[in-house]
């Protein structure tokens, strides 16, 4: 079983630090990449020191990559170079990869068993990148994509964390205020004596009709995440069918993936990569679920001869004529790019609609909540002074 180890070697009066993934201090003292004597050898506490690429780290690796290796610097050299000018997350990503990439695994694999690291929508797009040109042009293409997306979800996750944590909240105070506050200020002699004057009940109904509606959202967005996020990995099949036939939903769920499958395949198919290559390697890339069911059906209908793009029938109708009207290879490559654009666009269209959708959902409860609080708390007040007089 691979450990990680800290390998410190000497260079005249210095002491460098490199990390290392082997399964022995041995191999780990083999796979050391400098040629300096080796001072000591020492076992890491990953579960400690580990911390995963955030999404700003994953752009720097990209952006500085790429513009080593356009500049012609070989790839192994760069990752040297990164490792060594950077610390904290960065620096052991560029070191766990030029080690890999040291012992003859190909780059795009390597990236592919970091998932922690590189999540599987930039692999995609970076593979797709090297099988149809330089491998700049793909780091580029997904530092261009992350930049994107971390642009959108940065908006997107500040505005529904704020929506979430005034639904819960509100429901809090409702359920507090109609359960517990309500009922134990109305034991007062002082509302006793008032008799029928205080008269809430109509407070209480709406108070109960609000926990149901509210349970029944907790309950429709609980089964959206379990069998779109938790179940995925067990019937990716299903999961994904169930998704599509949820308005907007589909669009921030599987936009994404589509947008890198497509946009990939326009990259291949524009570099010369014949149809059905392409569109191999793009199945075998893509995650399990509707998408690489469809280009599992769009390869078999090339070798029968039929018409491909018909046969994605998870895609939109307009998605599929758009395939399906394309001639020769450039309008094939268009075509599959006009789709990525597409879906991305959706991506971008829907969490501009969902967070203020949720937001106004939120305030609602939250002004439901001030409403019933003065209803139960201070018009029975109200009503039994009146009734006194």
């Amino acid at each position: 079983m691979a450990k990680t180890f800290e390998v410190r070697t000497k260079s005249g009066n210095k002491i460098h630090t490199h990390r290392v993934v082997a399964a022995s201090p041995e191999e780990a003292r083999k796979l050391c990449p400098s040629d300096d004597p080796v001072v000591s050898i020492r076992k890491q506490n990953t579960l400690l020191t580990y911390r995963a690429l955030s999404a700003s780290d994953r752009i720097t690796l990209l952006r500085r990559l790429a513009m080593m290796t356009r500049s012609g610097v070989g790839l192994s050299r760069a990752l040297l170079t990164i490792k060594d000018s950077f610390t904290g997350p960065i620096s052991r990503a560029a070191n766990d990869i030029m080690i890999k990439v040291s012992q003859g695994d190909d780059f795009d694999e390597v990236l592919a068993n970091m998932p922690a690291d590189f999540p599987p929508t930039t692999v995609s797009l970076i593979r797709s990148g090297m099988h149809g040109g330089e491998i700049y042009k793909a780091l580029n293409s997904a530092a261009e994509f992350e930049i994107e997306m971390h642009t959108i979800g940065i908006s997107a996750r500040g505005g529904m964390t704020g929506a979430a944590i005034e639904f819960v909240i509100a429901i809090g105070l409702i359920l507090v205020t109609a359960y517990w506050a309500a009922p134990e200020a109305l034991k007062s002699p002082i509302y006793s004596a008032a008799g029928d004057s205080v008269n809430i009940g109509w407070a209480f109904l709406l108070a109960d009709i609000m926990a149901i509606f509210s349970l029944a959202i907790v309950v429709f967005l609980l089964t959206l995440f379990l069998v779109s996020f938790v179940f995925k990995p067990l019937a990716p099949n299903f999961s994904d069918a169930f998704t599509l036939k949820i308005p907007v939903f589909r669009d921030l769920v599987l936009s994404k993936n589509y947008y890198s499958v497509f946009y990939g395949l326009s990259l291949l198919v524009a570099s010369g990569v014949r149809l059905k290559i392409a569109m191999s390697l793009a199945y075998q890339s893509a995650p399990a679920g509707a998408i690489a069911q469809d280009l599992k059906n769009a390869i078999e209908a090339i070798d029968r001869g039929d018409d491909w793009g018909v046969e994605m029938k998870r895609l939109h109708p307009t998605d599929r004529a758009c395939l399906s009207t394309s001639q020769d290879r450039a309008d094939i490559a268009e075509a599959f790019n006009v789709v990525a654009m597409g879906h991305r666009e959706n991506y971008k269209q829907r969490v501009g609609q969902v967070v203020p959708a949720l937001s106004a959902l939120s305030n609602t409860f939250m002004f439901m909540a001030g409403f019933l609080i003065f209803a139960m708390l201070m018009l029975p007040t109200l009503q039994a002074t009146r009734g006194m007089l």
